[in-house]
């Protein structure tokens, strides 16, 4: 019993530790270099969505027809959970993180059944 405990324990500090690190990871500004929806470009231009994450768990994001958005975001384990605080109605939403280096994001998302990919580079 104690033995599962111990490794309960480390278990979560370690999921706990990449959470950490993931969100101080996504911290700056990042702007899309790449839309796909089923592994096909869509006909935006990318650069016009744009997340910007913020060291007290903040964000902001701007995308195509003028679209925006702020609020709160969180990491947990490879998804990303962002509360628009903006709008009444402020629902959560959650996608995959797929990827994340010092100047790669990589994004899942699903939208009517079909699979979006989104790849941002870090641009401050």
């Amino acid at each position: 019993m104690r033995a599962k405990t111990t490794i309960l324990v480390f278990l979560l500090f370690f999921l706990n530790a990449c959470t950490n690190r993931m969100e101080k990871e996504l911290i700056g500004k990042w702007k899309g270099v790449e839309l796909l929806e089923e592994g096909e470009p869509l006909a935006i231009d990318p650069a016009e969505i744009q997340f910007e994450f913020f060291p007290k768990n903040d964000y902001s994001f701007s995308s195509t027809l003028n679209y925006r958005e702020a609020g709160q975001y969180r990491v947990q384990t490879d998804y990303l959970f962002t509360t628009d605080t903006t709008r009444a109605e402020g629902a959560e939403k959650i996608v995959r993180i797929l990827q994340l280096e010092a100047d790669t994001l990589v994004l899942e998302m699903k939208d009517q059944e079909k699979t979006r990919e989104l790849k941002l580079l870090r641009t401050h």
